[in-house]
């Protein structure tokens, strides 16, 4: 779809304003922008004349995307933003049928990086140059030195790192706040003692030698935008396909290996330390941003099966954390 369309159906304005809402209270919605747009296309498509969501109308949309080969990941983002849309047209007392079973996505196994991975990764991201001669496109790659480190120390997800505003990152006191997460959830962030000290002279770096003054902590070539999720998976595959792993793994790994990582590394420190993990799930689970810690179990079960490659692999002892961030 043309990312200039204006929404021109019945929904319009309905349209328009849940997005605008959903801005404003911190949310990115990228993806929710796209495929109402594209719904409201699918609504001028078929001269729908009413603002009202009926189970028919919900179905057809449906059905349009099973028919034109759309994964699971597509049908799943369509049906979770189709639902929040219904319910914010319920809440303007527009009687609107609310699908409450929607598609399901399998946990997938991922590829579980070793302390090698890690420090390969690393020392290829940190030994090459940007291939654009651009400044912006040369300032982003020290943006991406950073980034990476901080999704793999802390554990967050893609879209976390590239939405986190100046604002929501205290240099002082080594915390990041995580806004409007999945499952609508906050949550506090602390950073090790080296990765603040990372992120000081980053932005120290961006101010003052970069002349940047953006609202975002990773700001994109626009620097009033964020760097989008998309760039930094092309930058990881970038750097990945580089290293000597990428010839020998039977699975890619993705910018949320590093999560994994993250959780599988901390669970086996524990197990080793004979802490119970029972007991720390709980705490584990709120660091991550879970609904529950049905959901940091599937971590669990993870490391229960990789845990002696983890130990077989794991002989390295890497500090990803360089003493600077410059391309000089």
């Amino acid at each position: 779809m043309d990312k200039h369309y204006q929404c021109a159906s019945v929904f319009a304005p309905y349209i328009n304003e849940f997005i605008t809402q959903k801005r404003a209270q911190g949310y990115s919605y990228d993806d929710c922008d796209y495929y109402l747009k594209r719904f409201d296309g699918f609504c001028v498509e078929h001269h729908i004349s009413e603002p009202v969501i009926t189970r028919q109308l919900f179905e057809a949309w449906i059905e349009k995307g099973a028919s034109s080969a759309e994964g699971k990941s597509g049908r799943h983002k369509r049906e979770t933003i189709f639902r929040a849309f219904s319910i914010y047209m319920n809440i303007l007392e527009t009687e609107c049928y609310i699908p409450h079973h929607i598609c399901h996505l399998p946990k997938v196994m991922q590829y579980l990086m070793s302390d090698s991975d890690i420090q390969e990764f690393f020392s290829v991201l940190d030994g090459g140059r940007c291939r654009n001669n651009d400044p912006d496109h040369i300032r982003m790659y020290s943006e991406y030195r950073v980034m990476f480190r901080m999704i793999c120390c802390c554990g967050l997800r893609n879209s976390e790192a590239c939405e986190l505003r100046r604002s929501n990152i205290d240099l002082e006191k080594g915390i990041i706040t995580i806004i409007h997460s999945k499952g609508d959830k906050d949550r506090l962030v602390y950073m090790a003692d080296d990765l603040t000290e990372l992120c000081q002279s980053y932005w120290l770096w961006m101010t003052s030698e970069q002349g940047i003054q953006s609202d975002w902590f990773y700001p994109s070539k626009d620097t009033s935008k964020h760097i989008i999720k998309h760039s930094v998976c092309r930058k990881f595959n970038e750097i990945w396909t580089q290293t000597a792993a990428s010839k020998l793994c039977d699975k890619k790994p993705t910018v949320h290996s590093f999560r994994h990582y993250f959780v599988t590394k901390r669970m086996n420190l524990w197990m080793e330390q004979g802490v119970d993990l029972n007991a720390m799930m709980p705490f584990l689970s709120n660091y991550l941003g879970h609904a529950g810690v049905l959901n940091t179990h599937y971590y669990y079960h993870a490391v229960e099966d990789s845990i002696k490659i983890i130990r077989s692999k794991d002989k390295v002892s890497s500090a990803v954390i360089p003493e600077v961030i410059t391309d000089e």
